[in-house]
Formats: structure tokens, C-alpha cells, sequence
């Protein structure tokens, strides 16, 4: 039966009987007994009694209202980070509630405009309500869940929503050698050595405002090797110091299965590159999600190799004298790097090792790093110039190779040599490239 009666309740029958250990009939309206002849009312042990009207309880059990999210502090909050656990009340209801009641409150969730789907029955029964935890899932893709709360089927009404975001990424930016007395280096460490218009850049691309500022320079002529382990060492003190800035943006938040919900991008430059993969080893040992790792002009890339080949990217410039000098004997990508491109200074002077951490444009190349595509296009004949016998000069020959137009390019970039799905491309003309 509803709040209000929908309808009329007709018996007829030559006799009607009803047993039962107690028989009550309510009515808030008139009551008529008619009877051909007579009624007859018998009370074994005292009688019949006839009193006031008494109205009766209504017994539906309804929930009322929804309360939450919940943050781990108590605190009310509209935005739910996905992994991290919230906490929700059903708070009122129609009637006061027993314990055992409310252990029947019924709990669903609708992600976006996803049907309602059940979670979870009861909860933990507290001062007259009764509250569950929830957190979103990592992998959801989902940008808003709504919770209810109810005994026989959920309402609109009677629900609370929240907007669900990943959680809010840290990127680390690891500076390399500086010397203020020299323009291609930066005037000083951490902050002080990307300009605002790139760390501003790094922002957007990676769409997060936490900043983490890492010295990774040491001598100038410090090896690579040396520089890793110093960022190795560095990481795991960190996470061993509670206190320290690094550890309360990195290492603070844990969600389901233990595992650490801050997402981390690492934007290395120059002698900052070794320096960065040695604090990634301890990243991953750890467990940390590093998304992206972008290493700008890496120097001595023979000395250390890439943890996490499938999400780093080199990115050099062409006419880069800090570079040519650094990397004299040395090879031309970080050992294991499945992603690099050059491009041509298109300033083409002699500040190109600067530009790889100052001008905002260096974003555009690495975008169009991850995005080309280069699809087979048939054979070509090019022309190389070799070292003859003898050291007394070049020669010239031909040879085949096999061409490749680039496809995916969003900002216009024209590599002029591109490392890429296990192969290695130097530009051709236009959109294509030849294996080399």
C-alpha cells in the first residue's frame, strides 16, 4: 500500500474467516459493519473494548536524504579523485530506523549516463545512519557518478553527485648543468632555470599546476653514470623522509591496493636527463605511475639507459654547440629510447641548447613525436657522400632506401632525423622520410 489509498478492496464470499494471533484494521476514514442480522464481537478474557481513534504509524521505510562525498578528513567535498575511497551516508528517513533496518539500505551508482548499477547492501550503522565507502576505478573513463540510497528502488531525488578527475599530476622538472656566466646554461638551479612562458607550456601539455624542481647538474664534465646514480640516491632518500616536499607530492597519497595515486611527469634537459631516469628507477620500484618522461637535448645518452621505454621521448635540436662539444664521442639517442626526433633550430644560431628548455615551441615537436605515423611509400635512389679510402676526402654513391610519408602531424613539425617504431628516418622532402 502507497502513502494514499489508489484504490477500493472488495471480498464477497458466504463466509469469510480470518485467523490470526493479532488481527488490527485501520481506517482513518468512517467504518460501517452492516450486517443482515446481527453482529456479534466476543472478547475471551476482557471483553470489548471500544476507545478514541488512534492514528497508526506509517510503516514504509524510506530514505530520505544522501550526504557526501566525503575526503578522508570528513570533510564535505564535490569533486571524488579516482582510486581514492569517499565516504557516504544515508542520513534521514521517513520513520526511525532500527539497526538491523539499516542494514538493509540498498546502495547504486550512475557514471555519466550509464544505467544504475548496483553496489553494495548495508554499511557501517552509525548514530541513526548508516555509511559506505567508494572510490571510481582508475581505468573508468568517466567525468561525474551519482550516488543512492534506498530500500526498494533508487530516485533522483534521493541521490548526490559528484564531479570524478584524475588525480591532480606533479611534473618534475630536472635542470641540468647552470652557469650564469655562460648564455647557453641557466642562471641557477631548480626553478630559477626554465623560464615561466616553459613551465607554463609543460602546464598545459600535461594539463597540471604541481611543480616539483629538481637540481640534476654536477660538474661539467660529470658523467652520465655518475649523474643517475646521484638521482637514484636522491629519490630514495626522499621517500625514506616523510617531511620533505618530495615525499608529500609524491608519496603522500595511497588509495586501493596500496598503491600511490599521484601521477608524475618528468621533464628532463640537457645533463638533467641521467639525473631524472636514476629518480624514475626508484619511481617504478616504488610504484609510482610515471605517465611521460620528455628528455630536452640529453646529454652523455651513452651512459645510462631509459626505464620506461614506452612512455619517453627525446627531443634534440639541430646547431647545438653545448651538444656537439658534450656528446663528441658519443652516440646520438639514450640507450633504449624508442621515441626521438631533431629538429632544425629555426632560428639557426648558435642558442639551440638554450631553446630546448625556454621557448614554448619545443612542446609542438614533441606532440608531433608521439602522434607521426610513417607509412610505407615505395623506393627511391638518394645520394650520399662517404669517407673515401685513405681519409683524402668524400666520395659519392647511390643508394636505395625505402621512402615513408609521415602521417599525424598536428603542429606542422619536420623532423630531420626521427627515431620511431623501431626504425630510424632522416627527412626526405615535404611530409616523407627514408630509412637510414
Amino acid at each position: 500500500m502507497g502513502e494514499k489509498n489508489s484504490g477500493n478492496i472488495i471480498l464477497i464470499s458466504k463466509k469469510y474467516t480470518e485467523n490470526g494471533e493479532g488481527v488490527r484494521w485501520n481506517s482513518s476514514a468512517e467504518t460501517t459493519l452492516n450486517a443482515a442480522k446481527h453482529v456479534k464481537m466476543h472478547g475471551q478474557e476482557s471483553g470489548v473494548r471500544f476507545g478514541t481513534y488512534e492514528a497508526t504509524q506509517k510503516n514504509t521505510l524510506l530514505v530520505k536524504k544522501v550526504e557526501g562525498p566525503f575526503d578522508e578528513d570528513g570533510k564535505l567535498v564535490t569533486v571524488m579523485y579516482k582510486e581514492k575511497w569517499y565516504t557516504f551516508k544515508a542520513s534521514q528517513f521517513s520513520r526511525k530506523p532500527t539497526d538491523k533496518e539499516l542494514q538493509q539500505v540498498q546502495w547504486a551508482k550512475q557514471l555519466d549516463d550509464q544505467p544504475v548499477a548496483h553496489i553494495h547492501t548495508g554499511g557501517t550503522v552509525k548514530d541513526g545512519t548508516v555509511q559506505i565507502q567508494y572510490k571510481v576505478n582508475a581505468p573508468t573513463q568517466v567525468q561525474q557518478t551519482k550516488i543512492f540510497a534506498y530500500f526498494q528502488r533508487p530516485t533522483k531525488t534521493v541521490s548526490v553527485t559528484a564531479t570524478v578527475k584524475e588525480t591532480e599530476p606533479v611534473i618534475l622538472f630536472v635542470n641540468g648543468y647552470w652557469n650564469k656566466d655562460i648564455p647557453y646554461a641557466g642562471p641557477d638551479s631548480g626553478k630559477l632555470y626554465w623560464p615561466d612562458r616553459f613551465i607554463a607550456a609543460a602546464q598545459k601539455y600535461f594539463k597540471g599546476q604541481k611543480n616539483l624542481f629538481i637540481n640534476g647538474a654536477n660538474t661539467m664534465f660529470s658523467s652520465g653514470s655518475l649523474r643517475y646514480n646521484e638521482g637514484k640516491k636522491i629519490a630514495q632518500e626522499r621517500f625514506n623522509n616523510p617531511k620533505s616536499t618530495f615525499h608529500q607530492l609524491i608519496f603522500k597519497e595511497k588509495g586501493a591496493d596500496d598503491k600511490y595515486l599521484t601521477p608524475v611527469f618528468v621533464v628532463t634537459h640537457s645533463m638533467g636527463a641521467a639525473y631524472g631516469e636514476g629518480i624514475i628507477s626508484v619511481l617504478k620500484e616504488k610504484g609510482v605511475m610515471v605517465r611521460k618522461v620528455v628528455h630536452f637535448s640529453p646529454a652523455d645518452v651513452s651512459d645510462f639507459s631509459v626505464t620506461l621505454p614506452a612512455c619517453t621521448f627525446q627531443v634534440d635540436i639541430n646547431v647545438d654547440p653545448v651538444l656537439t662539444f658534450k656528446n663528441m664521442n658519443d652516440g646520438r639517442f639514450i640507450k633504449g629510447i624508442q621515441a626521438a626526433g631533431e629538429v632544425n633550430n629555426p632560428s639557426n644560431d648558435e642558442y639551440g641548447h638554450m631553446y630546448t628548455k625556454s621557448e614554448p615551441f619545443v612542446w609542438n615537436w614533441l606532440e608531433d613525436l608521439e602522434s607521426i605515423q610513417l607509412v610505407p611509400g615505395g623506393e627511391i635512389e638518394v645520394t650520399e657522400s662517404v669517407s673515401s679510402m685513405g681519409g683524402g676526402g668524400f666520395a659519392v654513391i647511390h643508394r636505395k632506401k625505402k621512402l615513408f610519408h609521415a602521417s599525424g602531424i598536428k603542429k606542422g613539425t619536420q623532423f630531420r632525423q626521427l627515431k620511431k617504431n623501431g626504425g630510424v628516418y632522416k627527412h626526405y622532402q615535404g611530409n616523407d622520410y627514408v630509412n637510414w
